[in-house]
């Protein structure tokens, strides 16, 4: 069974994404409002300080894990072009 803080990040990630694909992006209120639902719903343990603290987490490894891939991406674009 996974934990409250485990199902807020599965639930995090998977409303982000929809949100997203759908082109309304992270700061949307609908997706605000979707996060925080399934908080009460589904992480009822975690307090708004935790959540807060893990989409901050999360928000910064998306952010350098994403200029990471970027930086992969252009060393093997470069090494394609030698």
């Amino acid at each position: 069974m996974l934990s409250d803080r485990e199902k807020f990040i599965a639930h995090y990630l998977s409303v982000l994404m929809v949100g997203i694909f759908d082109g309304k992006g992270k700061d949307n209120d609908d997706v605000s409002k979707t996060i925080t639902k399934l908080r009460k719903a589904r992480a009822r343990n975690l307090s708004a300080d935790d959540v807060d603290s893990l989409i901050k987490d999360l928000n910064e490894e998306f952010l350098l894990a994403g200029s990471y891939l970027n930086l992969e991406s252009k060393y093997r674009a470069d090494d394609e072009m030698k």
